[in-house]
């Protein structure tokens, strides 16, 4: 039974990684962010709402603060990278 236990919490916690998802508010912050750091064109759209999604997929708001405090200069996370290449590639 108490192996059980710790089996349900432990899936618990990573399925809530499966599950993370922004909140609307955190989500703009991220494209604004991005968006507003260049000339607004229909290809900058594109790549920031696909940049976008990438945290939207991995990272609750929690989430996303805690990798923003630990990453550093986000310019050069690997993470990050390499969503800007998927989605530049994606989208140029």
């Amino acid at each position: 039974m108490k192996n059980f236990i710790i089996t349900f919490f432990i899936s618990l916690i990573l399925t809530n990684v499966a599950y993370a998802k922004l909140s609307k508010d955190f989500w703009n912050e991220v494209f604004n962010g991005c968006y507003y750091s260049g000339e607004q064109t229909k290809k900058l759209k594109a790549y920031c709402t696909c940049y976008t999604n990438k945290f939207d997929a991995n990272f609750s708001d929690e989430g996303i603060l805690e990798f923003i405090q630990s990453a550093g200069d986000l310019t050069k996370s690997p993470t990050v990278k390499k969503w800007s290449r998927q989605c530049y590639d994606k989208h140029k």
